[in-house]
C-alpha cells in the first residue's frame, strides 16, 4: 500500500503539466493575459522536461511576462534561458515574479529542467507602446544624464559624431530588473533598428553607439515599464570621447554615497569610470587594490589623455599622500585604467561653498558653469 500511495502522489504532482509536442509551444497575441501552465499554480515539472516557449509580438506592441522559477539543484546549467528580439540570451536560475520584456517580433523562453525538480510559471501580457508625442530631438553636445522618471521616450541627435549611451551604476535590484525594459534604437523612431536593452550594456559595462543612417546620428530611447516607479538613469555623450574605452561605468551623485567598483582591462585596452553631479561635491577614493595604473583626468582633458590630476599604481598606501589634494577636487573628471585590474571604493559628499571663497555673483557663475558641463569627472585604468 505504501508504494501505491507514493506512486499516486508522484503522478498528481505532474498531472497539470502540458505536453510540449516537438519541443515547441507558441503563444500569439491575446487581449487577455496568458498563463502557463494554464492552471495558474506554480507547478513542479518533470525531470528532463524540455520545451521552447515561442512568444510572438506584433508591430506596435510589446510583451511583459512575469516569471516564477525555483530549482532544487540546477548546477551550472540554467533551467531557463530567455532569448530576446536581438537573439541575446539571459540565463535564469531563480526568479520570483520578475518582469521581462519583448518587442516585435518577439522572443522565446527555453525551459530545460534536467533533474533539478524545477517549478515554473509565466504570465504573459501584450500591450501597445505608450502614446508619447514625437518631440524635437535633443542635441548631444556634452555628457548628460537622463532619468527615466522624467519620460517614457527620449529622442537624441548629433550632426557630427556618433552618439554613445550607457547606464549609470546601480545596486538596486528593482532597477536592475527594470533595465530589461529600457530599449535603445539606432534612429529617430521606436521602430528603427534596435541596438539592445539597458540590462545588456549594464552587465557588460559597455556602450551602444549609433551609426549614421539618416545623414545625422539619431538615438531613440524607450522605457516599457512604469517610469514613476524606477530610478533608472542613463548617460548620453559623443562617441569621440568614449571610443578608446572597452569598459565604461558612470557614478551619478544624488547625495552622499560610497560605492565599490571593479575595473578590468587586458593588453592595451582601457576602462573608465565617469562621475557626474548637478551640484558641487567633494570626491575621494577610500581604498584601491589591483595591478593596473589608475589616473584621474579633468573631463575636458580625457579625449587626448593629457593633463592628468593624479595617478596610482594600484596600492592603498599611495592614496595617503594624495588624499589631501583629492579632497580639493571640484571639477569634472574621469578615472581610466590600462593594463590590469582595480577594485576601489569611491565616495562623494555635498559641500557648501565657503563664504570667503567667492562673492555671491562668482559662486552663481561657478554653479551655472557646473550645470552646463554636467559631469564631475572621469577615471581611467591603464
Amino acid at each position: 500500500m505504501k508504494l501505491f500511495v507514493l506512486f499516486s502522489l508522484a503522478i498528481l504532482a505532474y498531472a497539470d503539466v502540458p505536453a510540449c509536442p516537438n519541443g515547441i509551444m507558441s503563444f500569439n497575441y491575446s487581449k487577455l493575459p496568458v498563463v502557463f501552465p494554464s492552471g495558474g499554480d506554480l507547478q513542479t515539472f518533470p525531470d528532463f522536461y524540455n520545451c521552447q516557449l515561442q512568444i510572438s509580438v506584433p508591430l506596435g506592441y510589446f510583451v511583459i511576462f512575469k516569471l516564477d522559477l525555483n530549482s532544487a539543484n540546477p548546477g551550472k546549467n540554467a533551467p531557463v534561458q530567455v532569448i530576446d528580439q536581438t537573439s541575446q540570451t539571459e540565463n535564469v536560475f531563480h526568479s520570483e515574479n520578475e518582469e521581462f520584456y519583448l518587442i516585435s517580433k518577439g522572443g522565446s523562453i527555453n525551459l530545460s529542467t534536467g533533474n533539478s525538480k524545477t517549478q515554473f510559471r509565466i504570465q504573459i501580457n501584450w500591450k501597445q507602446y505608450p502614446s508619447t508625442p514625437q518631440n524635437r530631438p535633443q542635441d548631444i553636445l556634452y555628457m548628460s544624464v537622463y532619468s527615466v522618471s522624467q519620460s517614457q521616450i527620449f529622442y537624441f541627435h548629433s550632426t557630427d559624431s556618433n552618439i554613445s549611451t550607457h547606464i549609470a551604476h546601480t545596486t538596486n535590484s528593482q532597477t536592475l530588473q527594470d533595465l530589461r525594459g529600457l530599449i535603445f534604437f539606432n534612429g529617430p523612431y521606436w521602430n528603427s533598428t534596435i541596438l539592445g536593452t539597458g540590462r545588456q550594456i549594464f552587465h557588460r559595462k559597455s556602450q551602444f553607439v549609433t551609426s549614421s543612417s539618416y545623414n545625422k546620428h539619431y538615438l531613440t530611447v524607450l522605457f516599457l515599464g512604469n517610469s514613476a516607479e524606477t530610478d533608472i538613469q542613463f548617460v548620453e555623450q559623443l562617441y569621440e570621447n568614449t571610443q578608446q574605452f572597452t569598459e565604461i561605468q558612470t557614478l551619478v551623485y544624488n547625495g552622499n554615497i560610497t560605492r565599490e567598483l571593479t575595473m578590468e582591462t587586458s593588453g592595451n585596452a582601457k576602462s573608465i569610470v565617469q562621475t557626474y553631479s548637478d551640484y558641487l561635491v567633494v570626491e575621494g577614493i577610500l581604498s584601491i587594490n589591483g595591478n593596473g595604473f589608475l589616473e584621474v583626468y579633468p573631463h575636458e582633458a580625457l579625449q587626448n589623455m593629457s593633463k592628468s590630476i593624479v595617478g596610482y599604481r594600484g596600492s592603498t598606501e599611495e592614496l595617503a599622500e594624495d588624499q589631501r589634494k583629492q579632497r580639493r577636487w571640484r571639477v569634472p573628471r574621469e578615472r581610466p585604467i590600462r593594463g590590469g585590474y582595480q577594485l576601489f571604493h569611491q565616495e562623494a559628499k555635498k559641500i557648501r561653498v565657503p563664504a570667503e571663497a567667492a562673492t555671491d555673483r562668482a559662486r552663481s557663475a561657478e554653479a551655472d558653469s557646473l550645470r552646463r558641463t554636467k559631469p564631475t569627472k572621469k577615471l581611467k585604468i591603464h
